[in-house]
């Protein structure tokens, strides 16, 4: 009897152990894609690359677009703006890319400033390219993500904003474009 016991707790054991074998501990599993990713969208102006999702509308600040044969520069210090915005088909999630020329700051003193009123800690994501700080908000209504990335005298936010009852498909989908963004 113990014998049957033990070789059935074995084979339990084993399943269980090779089930997910080769993706890691616990907690450290690749995101789902929530879509397919397309693209990439390329802006040499503020020297970035992402994919998106490959049913999202794209709405590119004319600005800073390389097709506008009178495109702006890179904007002094201090001032933000928004390069593209993406946009789910129904309009319920958006993940923009905002720019800003810094000088002599540090990227930690620039989330720091704009983490306040934070829900959460900060959480720090990075890809073979990139190192993003990410912090976020929620309220009633909706959740609001942003992560930062500083390259060279640019910080470059990636702000994704939802409904809160979508603020989980938010959070993959945003964590999913960031492990393919690449600074240029």
């Amino acid at each position: 009897m113990g014998v049957l016991f033990s070789v059935k707790d074995y084979k339990t054991w084993k399943r269980a152990e090779t089930e997910k074998y080769g993706q890691g501990w616990a907690g450290q599993e690749k995101i789902v894609e929530t879509a397919p990713l397309t693209g990439p969208y390329v802006n040499k102006i503020w020297r970035f690359r992402i994919k998106y999702p490959k049913d999202w509308t794209i709405k590119e600040n004319v600005d800073y677009s390389e097709s506008n044969p009178y495109r702006k520069a890179l904007p002094s210090a201090g001032r933000k703006f928004q390069v593209i915005e993406f946009s789910n088909p129904n309009q319920s999630m958006t993940i923009a890319v905002w720019g800003e020329t810094v000088v002599n700051r540090d990227l930690v003193d620039i989330v720091t400033e704009r983490a306040i009123g934070i829900a959460g800690d900060r959480e720090y994501r990075n890809n073979e390219k990139a190192k993003f700080t990410v912090i976020h908000w929620e309220s009633s209504v909706e959740v609001k993500y942003q992560a930062f990335l500083k390259n060279a005298d640019v910080v470059l936010t990636i702000e994704g904003k939802g409904a809160l009852a979508e603020s989980s498909l938010m959070s993959k989908t945003l964590m999913i474009m960031l492990e393919a963004f690449v600074p240029l």
